[in-house]
Order: structure tokens, then sequence, then C-alpha cells
């Protein structure tokens, strides 16, 4: 983020939501996750830019169920 954590790019909104919501915070840490371990934002990723479904209201889509619950389990047994 440049001049103050104010960017210009697509994803940058979010990533400005982020970074004023971090400076809230009293000690944070952010790390970078490989493909691997982060199928579900992956795959919707990979899936909105395939349709014209990009939004969801109450349950997660039916294809990436598996994925959520992969990524649960893998939380609770660290």
């Amino acid at each position: 983020m440049n001049e103050g954590g104010f960017s210009n790019g697509v994803s940058d909104a979010i990533l400005d939501d982020c970074y004023h919501m971090a400076c809230d915070i009293l000690q944070i840490q952010f790390e970078h996750n490989f493909r691997e371990v982060n199928m579900v934002a992956y795959e919707l990723d990979r899936l909105a830019r395939q349709s014209n479904q990009h939004v969801w209201l109450d349950k997660p889509p039916y294809f990436i169920v598996p994925l959520l619950i992969k990524d649960v389990t893998t939380v609770i047994n660290e």
C-alpha cells in the first residue's frame, strides 16, 4: 500500500480495510499462504473467473463444501 495505506488497484479496497483494521490491533502478523493451504479462496477465484455467478447469500456453493471441511479439519488437527 502506497501513500500511508491508500491504493488504487482492484483488490486495494479490501487491502485498505485490512490495513486500517490492523492498525487497531496491538500485535499482528500477516503470512503468505500457498494455494495448497488456501484451496477455498483459490477455487472461488477460479470459478468466479469462469462464470457470471459471483455471490451467494446463505449456504456456501456446493462445490467448495468439501474444501471447507478439509480446511476446518486441518485447523482442528493442528
